[in-house]
């Protein structure tokens, strides 16, 4: 259970469960109060990770060469990505768990006045069920031409973070 943050509410719950059965009331409710505080913690750690701002930071990602490689091999294949990096966002919440950011930089053309259906079209390909992030916690920003060098995309130039 100390392992694992998605482990330890079942746990819990079988303690629990075990100790109510042998009438230890008192030991089993420590168990009930300790996923109650759990759950809490897992509802302060996903709204940590639902949104970026411009107060979080970011470090290299600690991914596997093989994964980054493969990262790029698949970004390459949109050609509406002009720049893209790929950083670890530093969590507060069950840090054991990383969560990953991925920044993409479009390509609009010149003459180019509705970038609307290129970002679908690149929100639809990071986000299919087969894409190379499905294993991982992570998270999409599309960041606009006019946006480029502005703080937040300052923020997401890390060391080794552009793939």
């Amino acid at each position: 259970m100390a392992k694992d943050p998605n482990a330890f509410l079942p746990g819990c719950r079988l303690i629990y469960n075990f100790l109510q059965s042998q009438g230890k009331e008192k030991e089993a409710s420590h168990y009930l109060q300790r996923a109650k505080h759990h759950n809490g913690l897992l509802a302060l750690a996903a709204q940590e990770r639902s949104s970026i701002t411009k107060n979080d930071k970011f470090v290299e990602n600690d991914l596997p060469l093989e994964f980054i490689e493969s990262l790029q091999k698949q970004i390459a294949d949109l050609r509406d990505i002009r720049k893209a990096y790929f950083v670890k966002r530093v969590v507060q919440y069950f840090p054991e768990m990383p969560a990953y950011v991925l920044a993409v930089s479009p390509y609009y053309s010149f003459l180019e006045f509705s970038p609307d259906g290129k970002d679908g079209k690149i929100l639809a390909y990071l986000t299919q069920e087969k894409y190379f992030l499905r294993n991982v916690m992570w998270r999409y920003l599309i960041i606009p031409n006019w946006l480029n060098f502005s703080v937040l995309l300052i923020q997401f130039i890390v060391k080794n973070s552009r793939i």
